[in-house]
């Protein structure tokens, strides 16, 4: 099922545009299974505690705002090789659907950063 509109926060070209940019506890990073240290993906614009799970219910949070070169990849790939796993494991279907919302979030912001990038080189 599709997930309209799914992203909701405002791409940003990283830390010196985003609200909250100078603040280093804003800053949104991932680390997937494959990878060795944390990839910083963007921002977080929430001035008070926020206690939702960094960085997959960002992406889906108003008040986030990713980077427009980070490597949201890495992020849509950790969320669909949980997925598999899980649909392998032979899960319940309901809960290899818990993070459809994020992945088409996910992958809204990945279309949205190609578009843009490929505008500005052209």
């Amino acid at each position: 099922m599709p997930h309209a509109q799914a992203f909701l926060g405002k791409i940003v070209r990283g830390p010196h545009e985003a609200e909250r940019g100078g603040d280093p506890n804003s800053v949104i990073a991932h680390k997937s299974k494959t990878m060795e240290s944390l990839r910083k993906v963007g921002t977080c614009g929430e001035h008070s505690f926020c206690d939702l799970y960094a960085p997959i219910a960002c992406y889906t949070c108003r008040m986030f705002q990713p980077w427009l070169e980070a490597d949201h990849r890495s992020v849509l790939d950790g969320l669909l090789d949980t997925r598999d796993e899980r649909l392998r494991e032979g899960s319940d279907p309901k809960w290899t659907k818990v993070n459809d919302r994020t992945i088409a979030a996910v992958k809204e912001v990945i279309a949205i950063c190609d578009q843009t990038l490929a505008a500005e080189a052209a």
